[in-house]
């Protein structure tokens, strides 16, 4: 029986597992071949050869794309540990002191990533010329342990993904901000769609407006980008990162609001890329980025 399971994933093969992981979790066979730069009939054929010789379906063909299957998600679990021990082991053969190359993708909510870390990223590619960083902003957060992001930055203690090495890297220190040249004073307030509300930024600003009855815009956004948008316009102020809204040269501090909120910045990594070079100095980076906030 060893024999014949041993037979069945050598005739398998860890490149067709590998194309099986990407459109899992991409739940894409177009943007699984983008990722991996075949094309979309390739991986057609690689995931009918591995149904084939798994004698299972592994996808559900929909009009919206591809859905994994439970016996997909399955085996996704274990090629997830099959390929982080692969570069585990790549990262320990080459020497933690090695010179940084190949990709590092970090995720965080959009502003960060727009209005703070690509910006600031520049330096990183001129240290490290081998080294590519992939910038993946959502409002949503993906997932460490299932390799959808190498290192994450959060704005709360994760309660997900428990098994990444997780640290508190700083705070987010929030100010009230409008447009150069503008009357601040006399601007309603922006701030987050209802199921936002919950945001420390956007409860301060629901609390300073019942207690002074300052107006709030009719207009609302659900990620900070929209709201910096609406700054830049001049018609409205909001609360907003320092660490952000400070290198916007438009915009202005208001000074007259005290008691502003903060909030805690956390840093995830993998576990098994933690001793890899080019994670180690962008992790470095970014502690750098937010030591003084």
């Amino acid at each position: 029986m060893q024999h014949r399971l041993a037979k069945m994933q050598v005739d398998i093969g860890w490149e067709r597992l590998r194309v099986v992981g990407a459109v899992a979790r991409a739940k894409s066979i177009r943007a699984a071949a983008g990722r991996l730069q075949i094309t979309e009939s390739t991986i057609s054929r690689q995931i009918r050869a591995v149904e084939t010789r798994l004698n299972v379906d592994l996808f559900e063909r929909t009009p919206a794309g591809v859905v994994p299957t439970s016996a997909c998600v399955e085996l996704l679990s274990y090629l997830v540990r099959a390929e982080s021990e692969i570069e585990a082991g790549i990262a320990a053969a080459r020497g933690v002191q090695s010179r940084p190359e190949g990709t590092v993708r970090v995720t965080s909510v959009p502003t960060l990533v727009t209005n703070l870390l690509a910006p600031a990223a520049t330096i990183m590619l001129e240290l490290y010329p081998e080294l590519e960083i992939d910038f993946i902003g959502l409002p949503t957060d993906l997932s460490m342990m299932q390799r959808e992001a190498d290192i994450a930055i959060r704005l709360a203690r994760p309660s997900a993904d428990l098994d990444a090495k997780t640290r508190k890297i700083g705070h987010l220190v929030y100010a009230a901000y409008a447009l150069e040249g503008v009357d601040g004073s006399l601007l309603p307030w922006a701030t987050y769609v209802e199921p936002m509300s919950h945001l420390p930024q956007a409860k301060w600003i629901t609390d300073h407006t019942r207690q002074t009855g300052e107006k709030v815009l009719s207009l609302r956004c659900n990620d900070a980008d929209g709201l910096i948008a609406l700054i830049k316009s001049g018609c409205a102020k909001t609360l907003l990162p320092t660490i952000v809204a400070d290198r916007i040269p438009e915009m202005v501090r208001l000074q007259e609001y005290g008691d502003l909120p903060n909030r805690e910045v956390w840093m995830m990594v993998h576990p098994n890329l933690v001793n890899a070079r080019r994670i180690q100095v962008v992790v470095d980076w970014i502690e750098q980025l937010f030591a003084d906030t």
